[in-house]
């Protein structure tokens, strides 16, 4: 028996979170090499980006559900989070479940702006913990929604030319525009 890939967390709605074990020499490297000059900001970071992540990914679940699918499994990894999720194969099915990610993190972006003025006068750590969630959100949200496939962005473009194409045609026209964002 091998060391395990990945590690239980905890279950939720009957979605089981799991953590890659490659994410904990991730959070391993984010405390003792970043924290070592602000332990705090760096911890601070690291809780409000990974449960950015998280939410983000339930959302993906949640919105799969909604649309008569179903997901029982996250798993958390250093480059974000994979939400196993098995949607309808139609086009407005899987256009919900990519979309309810953004959308969960286009919210977590907005109560972060607007809680940064009012948490300004409570002192520099509900401050800092508002101006990370907007500042980590809004940096998700951005790389998140450009239109290069596999990225949410890409996806949702590829399922609008779905309905036009269809699946086969689509795909291929979204991997075609998301050469120049690799390259890039």
């Amino acid at each position: 028996m091998g060391f395990p890939t990945k590690f239980k967390l905890f279950k939720i709605a009957g979605i089981q979170v799991q953590m890659h074990s490659s994410f904990v020499i991730f959070l391993l490297y984010d405390i003792f090499f970043v924290g070592a000059k602000d332990f705090r900001l760096a911890a601070t970071v690291a809780a409000v980006v990974w449960l950015s992540v998280l939410l983000h990914e339930f959302g993906h679940c949640f919105g799969a559900r909604r649309v008569g699918g179903d997901a029982r499994e996250i798993l958390m990894w250093p480059l974000g989070g994979l939400a196993m999720c098995e949607a309808p194969q139609t086009p407005w099915a899987q256009f919900v479940t990519t979309a309810c990610g953004p959308l969960v993190t286009l919210i977590l972006t907005l109560i972060g702006f607007f809680l940064r003025g009012p948490l300004e006068s409570y002192g520099y750590q509900p401050w800092l913990l508002a101006t990370v969630l907007f500042g980590a959100n809004l940096a998700m949200l951005i790389f998140n929604v450009v239109p290069a496939y596999p990225l949410d962005g890409g996806r949702m473009f590829q399922e609008l030319l779905w309905l036009r194409l269809g699946y086969q045609r689509s795909l291929r026209w979204a991997v075609r525009v998301s050469f120049p964002f690799a390259i890039g």
